[in-house]
């Protein structure tokens, strides 16, 4: 009588360690194919991401210029499509190559000079415009906004 019972637990725990040994190599080639930074980059400019950011930030700096008094075309000009794609390349780069065992997560260095210039401009012409005195709390004025 034990001859039957043993045999249905080895097709049992046979078939077990098959579907485990599948799931494996199917983990794996998922694992190896999903956890690249390539992989992340192609889907990103697949799926656009750089022109939505692009989008998204056109429509958050127009809906902010009624309460900030700041046009958004004094933020959009100094930003590009390319700039926004060169920040999120590096960020996946530098995610995966942490991700990957690298010691520390390197921080994206950008160059938002043109930024500050436009809006150190766009205070100094308002300013002129408008005949207020570049005083000290002007150029705080200044400091935080471009800060």
């Amino acid at each position: 009588m034990n001859r039957p019972i043993t045999y249905l637990c080895n097709v049992i725990v046979t078939l077990l360690l098959i579907f485990s040994l599948a799931a494996t190599a199917v983990l794996s080639v998922i694992q190896c194919y999903s956890l690249r930074a390539d992989t992340c980059i192609a889907l990103l400019g697949k799926h656009q991401l750089a022109d939505r950011v692009y989008d998204n930030l056109d429509s958050y700096y127009h809906e902010q210029a009624n309460t900030s008094g700041i046009p958004a075309s004094v933020y959009m000009d100094s930003i590009s499509k390319e700039q926004i794609s060169e920040i999120i390349h590096a960020s996946v780069v530098n995610a995966f190559a942490y991700l990957h065992g690298a010691d520390t997560m390197e921080q994206v260095e950008t160059d938002f000079s043109k930024l500050e210039e436009n809006l150190i401009s766009f205070f100094r012409t308002y300013a002129e415009e408008n005949g207020y005195e570049k005083d000290a709390a002007f150029e705080e004025t200044v400091d935080t906004a471009v800060a």
